[in-house]
């Protein structure tokens, strides 16, 4: 009888530590929390080890042979991101997680590192170490989100207007030196207006459409919206299966030959995705037809921006910037496209035409994605002497909506002097075939603060009562001001 209730007692201990065995034991050696929500994927993640596991139990990173993604248990949902690690093939040092406060610091060795904390929205970058350059984040009145950081290299430095949710941030993407966030200051500004092209993450959560088992069989999938008059990836074979899931980014419809196009994201293997082009009949029937009928509906070639760029360094174009980063194509310095959109923080959304591998005129239509890192604008013609000193004197807005600081000051040599800001200014001729404006003015208003390197950039027209600035959505007059005590040059 003893034995029998001994042999009782043994085995309900056992049951009680069953969880705790079974959750130190994975072959990942991750916390319970962790490995329950790990595990839950199925066979998914199997042929993963652990790499480090942060002390809290919360954050991860899972590595296989050819690649690597990072974890994190939030409100109890598991999110991975690829972006986040370098890959086996980047041969970086040895990664570690450490828990700070409430987020983690992601490690590569002493001389670079990237503190996290969580807040309403999911993980944010607070702090970055990147060799001899050191970024800091600024929280809010309310301290509930960054919107710039702080950067500083040696005796330099300068402001960089972002905010990097987990969702969004690139290691391998991420700036290196001052010289670079300048340049990345300077495309913010150009292309300010063009960011609204894709939804935009909501911290770590993308606001677009999934579709799953929508039919059989696969559906071909082009880089842009022309069907074969577009390149197509996978030596002209990239297809989606339509009896998984994709997710639907925005729909475009031409006018020219009266077909819908659907932008999706699809995952073409564990480690890879693809953004691309179907036919909109796919996912709506009546795609077609409705987009036709409807001339009300927002059409997203009309937003497309059309805003030409320069890559200064090799660099490459993606079709897969959320995942892989592959690069379909190899991008020589100097090689110029036609900007249509911003896609998150670190890439540009850029049209050309290829033949055989190269970019060429008159070869088949792609799109796709190139670093921001890697580009910059072609600027336009400055206005004409005569123009630029219409703008010489102390202004302040009478009507519409603010577009920069004021009252301001811009003086002869090229110099300005605002309430709580100054630096340079420069007016250029605008184009409007780029697309930036709602008006369509015939200049554009470079401003470039001195302390911070921030980038504001207006469309400009003249009026008999002064001038009035604009962006995508509206605008604002600005009349003749009495000259601020201290901004007379």
């Amino acid at each position: 009888m003893r034995k029998s209730i001994l042999a009782l007692m043994l085995s309900l201990t056992l049951l009680m530590l069953l969880p705790w065995v079974c959750a130190s034991a994975n072959q990942w050696g991750l916390s319970s929390e962790l490995y329950d929500a790990v595990s839950s994927a199925g066979n998914t993640w199997d042929s993963y080890n652990s790499t480090k596991a942060q002390t809290s139990g919360t954050v991860a990173i899972l590595g296989s042979r050819y690649h690597n993604v990072l974890m994190c248990l939030v409100d109890g949902t598991l999110r991975t991101y690829t972006k986040a690690v370098y890959q086996p093939d980047d041969q970086a040092e040895r990664v570690t997680l450490d828990a700070a406060g409430n987020g983690f610091v992601l490690s590569y060795g002493p001389a670079e590192s990237y503190t996290f904390t969580l807040n309403a929205e999911g993980y944010l970058l607070e702090k970055a170490q990147v060799g001899d350059l050191t970024l800091t984040g600024c929280w809010n009145e309310e301290g509930q989100d960054i919107y710039r950081y702080e950067a500083v290299q040696g005796a330099e430095s300068v402001v960089w207007y972002s905010t990097q949710h987990l969702g969004d941030f690139n290691i391998s993407l991420f700036p290196r030196s001052i010289s670079e966030i300048r340049r990345m200051n300077v495309l913010q500004g150009a292309l300010k207006d063009g960011s609204s092209l894709f939804p935009r993450s909501d911290g770590d959560v993308p606001s677009i459409g999934r579709y799953a088992q929508v039919g059989q069989g696969t559906e071909a999938v082009y880089s842009a919206p022309y069907g074969e008059n577009a390149w197509r990836a996978a030596d002209g074979k990239a297809a989606v299966g339509l009896n998984g899931e994709l997710w639907l980014l925005r729909t475009f419809y031409d006018d020219f030959t009266g077909e819908a196009y659907a932008c999706i994201r699809y995952a073409v293997s564990q480690r890879t995705q693809r953004i691309g082009y179907i036919r909109g009949t796919v996912l709506e029937p009546d795609a077609d037809t409705a987009w036709a009928e409807d001339s009300t509906s927002w059409r997203p070639y009309d937003e497309l921006l059309n805003v030409s760029l320069r890559a200064v360094c090799d660099t490459y174009l993606t079709d897969d910037p959320d995942v892989s980063q592959y690069p379909q194509f190899d991008v020589p310095a100097g090689t110029l496209f036609n900007c249509m959109a911003l896609y998150g923080e670190s890439y540009a959304y850029v049209g050309a035409e290829v033949r055989d591998g190269q970019f060429v005129d008159g070869g088949a239509i792609v799109w796709g994605f190139v670093p921001l890192r890697d580009l910059e604008p072609l600027y336009a013609q400055e206005a004409s002497q005569s123009v630029r000193d219409r703008l010489i004197g102390t202004w302040a807005i009478t009507a519409g909506g603010n577009m920069i600081d004021d009252p301001i000051t811009f003086f002869a040599d090229g110099t300005y002097q605002a309430s709580v800001t100054q630096g340079t200014w420069t007016v250029r001729e605008y184009n409007a075939f780029c697309n930036l404006y709602w008006n369509d003015p015939p200049y554009e208003l470079w401003l470039t603060e001195e302390d911070t390197g921030r980038v504001t950039v207006r469309g400009l027209s003249f009026d008999s009562n002064g001038f009035s600035l604009s962006n995508s959505e509206g605008s604002g007059g600005y009349e003749p001001a009495v000259l601020l005590p201290g901004n007379n040059g």
